[in-house]
């Protein structure tokens, strides 16, 4: 009788690290379901995020490339001294926008036909937005 209470307890005992293991188990799937779907969100928001970013980087951002001091004389079909000297450090109000690097100076194509367009019109421009006003 003592020897089949034994069997019956090693057989529960048994029966109670099958279940054990079962559960543990089913809650490591379901982890791996729950990691899975939050991995998927996160790389899905992520993704949103860079593409939100990136799409207001290119509002605030100029891709185009400069123009040299020559380049945009030429452009305006001005000679190079009358650009030179009119947006020269000495001058308080530059006659076209430029960006000056050192001794060097740049000009945006974008911002100097935004100015031109200004002065053609008659209102003011903002150059970083380019709306009027």
């Amino acid at each position: 009788m003592n020897y089949d209470t034994k069997s019956s307890s090693s057989s529960n005992d048994e029966q109670t690290v099958n279940t054990t293991e079962k559960r543990i188990l089913r809650a490591a799937n379901l982890v791996g379901k729950l990691f899975e779907e939050f991995t998927k969100e996160a790389l899905r928001r992520l993704n949103k995020a860079e593409d939100e970013a990136l799409e207001r980087l290119r509002d605030y951002v100029p891709t185009e490339r400069l123009m040299t001091l020559k380049e945009a004389a030429a452009y305006l079909n001005f000679s190079t001294r009358w650009l030179d000297e009119g947006t020269g450090a000495k001058r308080k109000t530059p006659i076209v926008p430029v960006i000056r690097i050192g001794a060097s100076k740049r000009f945006s194509k974008r911002a100097i036909d935004q100015h031109l367009a200004q002065m053609e019109v008659g209102h003011k421009i903002n150059l970083v937005t380019g709306r009027y006003y």
